[in-house]
């Protein structure tokens, strides 16, 4: 650090940190050593590390010379995509600690930085704050849908750095970062999938990474947010590496006679053509590949798991998919019930087995808990509460049996038929209605405050205008 640039760095309000003159952070890494510490003191036991171990670490990171140990890589079935495998990378347990850290104060650094239109992986952002951008877009033509191929593999380590460097101005965090681009990852057979071979790539699974993926995307938000402020009926989203484009014309598009009656609307085809080209360009400029999908009225698409239709005059209508929801509950009832004989796929009932009563049911209340919250932007919200009521009932009745070696009949004979004699009840229908009822309030209450913060700007569209 400079003379000049310590005579002109000033502290950020709230966060302590120093920003130098031209607008780059300084002196991050006693920052993250600091938050690591205290990261071990809330969370001794989620780590397993010893105090003297936390001090090496700690020494290590302030004079500079830690590097990341070796990773290992296993694969998961990637959810309703039959055949596909995605890789989780498991990183050393000393390394988890200072992933954490290191990601939380990038997080932190960077929260105002990233703009609103990008929702994953941050705090305060997340699919539902997508969701309500979207039902803010109003009347909608037409949707493209986006997915980065194989996004994590394919980020370059130059240019990620390079972003890097553009916010922070810490050599030790920059050779911090590169250490866990460079760290080898090996799977159970022994294959080493270095990413520092092809300088391309970053480790999926890790707590690092969401962020590094944000930071390299960046600079594309602010193209299309650009591009959305001169083509003020273009809408943009994103959501990791699933990317979400709005269209809508200013106007009927026939009328009676079959013909356009609004000139503007004959600009709608080209701006759409323009909006696409140029997201293809923007993608292809930071060395990615795009795979892209339209979708116009009436044609439903899944995004984020929500299903996405347009309907007659444009309005947007988000459904839970209720058939996908029903096959992933019943996924969760013993295996010869599921009829799962695929050693590859999950089963949390080898885990339930293990547990006691009142934890087997403690889990399938946070279950109803956590379908309703992420399901509650949408429509059919109601008709979902009454069969997941039913359907997660009876996958904890089942799997309780599964636990006490006993029938169905007789969990239902000492518990009642709706467990609610247990020490921990299953949830009552109100108590559920309650649940929903709240989050309901409560999306709409943020989405106010959203549309008060945001005016006029459609909120996930992130205007930016241009300067005249």
């Amino acid at each position: 650090m400079t003379a000049r640039k310590k005579q002109n760095a000033f502290k950020i309000k709230n966060l302590g940190y120093i920003k130098a003159d031209d607008g780059r952070f300084l002196g991050i890494l006693p920052r993250v050593a600091a938050h690591l510490i205290s990261l071990f003191r809330e969370h001794k036991n989620k780590y397993g590390l010893s105090q003297p171990q936390v001090e090496t670490i700690v020494a290590a990171l302030t004079n500079k010379s830690f590097r990341f140990s070796e990773m290992r890589r296993i694969y998961i079935p990637k959810p309703h995509k039959p055949g596909q495998l995605r890789p989780i990378t498991t990183p050393h347990t000393s390394d988890i600690i200072v992933m954490d850290a290191l990601s939380e104060v990038l997080n932190m650094l960077l929260r105002d930085i990233f703009l609103p239109c990008s929702h994953g992986f941050r705090k305060k952002r997340s699919g539902e704050t997508l969701f309500m951008d979207v039902l803010s877009w109003g009347p909608i033509d037409q949707f493209v849908v986006a997915d980065i191929v194989k996004c994590f593999d394919n980020l370059e380590h130059k240019r990620l750095l390079m972003a890097v460097q553009s916010f922070i101005d810490d050599d030790g965090i920059v050779n911090l970062i590169n250490s866990f681009l460079i760290t080898d990852i090996l799977d159970r057979e022994g294959i080493n999938y270095n990413y520092s071979v092809k300088s391309k790539g970053i480790a999926q699974g890790c707590s690092l990474s969401p962020v590094l993926l944000n930071i390299y995307l960046h600079s594309f938000d602010l193209a299309m947010s650009r591009f959305s402020g001169t083509y003020p009926l273009v809408r943009y989203a994103r959501y990791a590496d699933d990317i979400l484009l709005a269209f809508r014309s200013t106007g009927p598009q026939i009328n009676e006679d079959n013909q356009i009656n609004d000139q503007r609307v004959h600009q709608f085809l080209p701006r759409c053509g323009k909006a696409t080209s140029f997201l293809l360009e923007s993608i292809k400029e930071r060395e990615l590949e795009l795979k892209m999908n339209t979708y116009k009225d009436c044609e439903p698409f899944l995004f984020l798991g929500i299903r996405v239709l347009i309907e007659k005059g444009g309005n947007v209508n988000l459904m839970a998919p209720m058939a996908r929801i029903h096959h992933k509950i019943r996924q969760m009832g013993p295996p010869w019930l599921t009829g799962r004989e695929d050693p590859k796929k999950p089963k949390p009932t080898i885990i339930i087995r293990k547990m006691e009563d009142k934890e087997i049911i403690s889990f399938f209340n946070k279950k109803v808990v956590a379908y309703l919250s992420f399901y509650s932007v949408c429509s059919n919200a109601f008709s979902l509460k009454d069969s997941l009521k039913r359907e997660i009932l009876e996958r904890c009745v089942e799997n309780l049996a599964l636990s006490n070696r006993t029938t169905i009949t007789s969990i239902k004979r000492k518990y009642g038929s709706r467990l609610e004699r247990a020490k921990v009840p299953f949830l009552s229908d109100r108590k559920i209605d309650l649940i929903l009822k709240k989050l309901l309030k409560g999306f709409q209450e943020r989405k106010k405050k959203l549309d008060h913060l945001f005016p006029g700007s459609k909120l996930g569209g992130c205007v930016i205008r241009p300067p005249k």
